[in-house]
C-alpha cells in the first residue's frame, strides 16, 4: 500500500465514521465515553511537551515542522494547533469535527519536501509528506499515550479495561486524519508493544540535527527565563522521555531537574484533585456540555484560564540562568 493517505482514502475514512454517528450534536464521542472523561481534563497538558518531542523524533515530522515553521513561535503555534484541532474533533458536533478534519487536511497539502540529512533509516533526499500514514499514526499515538500518562499522574490510575476502551475510541478520531483501523494497533496491549518498538534502538524514530535543535529550543530556550510552571513542566518532560530519546536529544537529566520533577510528581496530583471542576475542565468540554444541554455559550472564564496557562508555559523573553 502507498504510504501516503490519498484524498479518496481520507474521505472514505471520515465517511465511514460519519455514517456510524447516532447523535450528530454529540459528535464523534459524547458524555458517556471514556474519551470525554480523560480529554476534558487539563492534566494531559502535563505531557504535551513529551508528545511534541516524541513527534519530533520522527524525521518526517521534524523536517516538516522545521521546513514549514519560520520562527520558534510558529513551531510552538503548530503544536498548540494540534491540540486545538483534536479538541474540535473530540468535543465538537459532527459538522465542526468534519470541518476541522478537512481544514487540517488542506493545510497538510502544502507540507512536503526532502529529508536534508541522513538520520535513522532515512537518507538525505528521501521525500516526506504530511500525508504519510505511518507518521500520522505516530502523531496520533503520542497524543493518546500522553493523555493517559498525564491523566494517571494527576487524577487516578486507569483500569486496563478503561485503557482498552480509550484506545478503541481513539481509532474513530484517527480516521479523521485518514488513518484506517489497519494502520494502528487493534488493542491497548498491541499499542504498548508498538510504542516500545518505536522507542527501541533501530526503529524509525531517530533524532537528527534538526529535531535536536528544535527540541533544545522547547526544553532549554536560551532566549527565555522560564516561569516556575515552565521549569517544572520542562523538568517533568525530560523525566518522562524514554532514555534513548532523551539521550539523542542531548538532554541532561541534572540533579536539579530530578528534584523538580520528583516534586511535581509528588505534589501535583494531590493539588489537582482538590481543584474545582471549573478549573480542571478544558473550555472545549464545558462548551460541548452546554451545547448538549440546549444552552450553547462560550466558556469565557475557561478561555481566559487557557490563555494564562499557555502564556505561563511559553514564558517571557529573558536570558535563561544556566
Amino acid at each position: 500500500m502507498d504510504g501516503r493517505v490519498s484524498a479518496e482514502q481520507f474521505e472514505r475514512a471520515i465517511g465511514r465514521v460519519e455514517e456510524s454517528i447516532a447523535d450528530p450534536r454529540a459528535g464523534l464521542f459524547g458524555p458517556d465515553t471514556i474519551t470525554w472523561t480523560i480529554d476534558r481534563e487539563y492534566a494531559p497538558f502535563l505531557c504535551g511537551g513529551r508528545a511534541a518531542l516524541l513527534q519530533l523524533a520522527h524525521p518526517f515530522v521534524a523536517h516538516a515542522i522545521d521546513e514549514h515553521s519560520t520562527t520558534f513561535d510558529s513551531m510552538l503555534a503548530r503544536f498548540q494547533r494540534t491540540f486545538e484541532n483534536m479538541y474540535a474533533i473530540v468535543f465538537g458536533d459532527l459538522e465542526s469535527a468534519l470541518h476541522s478534519a478537512r481544514r487540517v487536511r488542506a493545510i497538510h497539502e502544502f507540507i512536503h519536501g526532502e529529508i536534508l540529512e541522513n538520520v535513522g533509516p532515512f537518507r538525505r533526499g528521501d521525500r516526506y509528506t504530511a500525508h504519510d500514514r505511518e507518521a500520522l499514526a505516530w502523531v496520533h499515538a503520542t497524543l493518546i499515550d500522553g493523555a493517559v500518562l498525564g491523566y494517571e499522574l494527576a487524577v487516578r490510575p486507569l483500569r486496563i479495561e478503561e485503557k482498552e476502551r480509550y484506545w478503541a475510541e481513539s481509532i474513530r478520531s484517527a480516521a479523521f486524519f485518514g488513518i484506517e483501523p489497519g494502520d494502528v494497533p487493534a488493542s491497548w496491549g498491541e499499542f504498548i508493544a508498538y510504542r516500545e518498538r518505536m522507542f527501541a534502538e533501530g526503529s524509525v524514530l531517530a533524532v537528527g540535527e534538526r529535531a535536536r535543535r528544535m527540541g533544545q529550543q522547547l526544553v532549554d530556550p536560551s532566549s527565555f527565563r522560564p516561569s516556575f510552571a515552565g521549569r517544572a513542566i520542562r523538568a517533568l518532560t525530560v523525566d518522562l522521555l524514554p532514555e534513548r530519546i532523551r539521550r539523542e536529544f542531548g538532554f541532561v537529566f541534572t540533579p536539579r531537574r530530578q528534584l523538580v520533577s520528583a516534586l511535581v510528581r509528588g505534589s501535583f496530583g494531590a493539588t489537582y484533585k482538590r481543584m474545582p471542576a471549573r478549573l480542571r475542565f478544558v473550555p472545549a468540554y464545558v462548551e460541548a456540555r452546554s451545547r448538549l444541554e440546549g444552552t450553547p455559550r462560550p466558556d469565557r472564564i475557561g478561555r481566559k484560564i487557557e490563555r494564562v496557562l499557555t502564556k505561563s508555559i511559553r514564558d517571557t523573553p529573558a536570558t535563561i540562568p544556566r
